[in-house]
């Protein structure tokens, strides 16, 4: 059940995971989300839709349900 808007190639970013279409590295957006940014200024800073930063996060092992 691998999100859609992740890719792995080996020509982008040595091969980690990005988000499709833009070589931002999934686990540099879970860094970010780590240090307490929010996922709507991430898809600001990145022009990405929110949708995308979620399953970004979700690529990297971060749940976003609610407990």
């Amino acid at each position: 059940n691998t999100p859609k808007n992740i890719a792995i190639d080996p020509l982008v970013a040595f091969g980690r995971p990005t988000i499709s279409g833009t070589g931002i590295a999934t686990n540099v957006i879970a860094g970010r989300f780590g240090a307490g940014e929010k996922i709507e200024n991430l898809a600001k800073d990145y022009e990405v839709s929110v949708t995308q930063i979620e399953e970004a996060l979700e690529y990297e092992g971060i749940s976003l349900k609610a407990a």
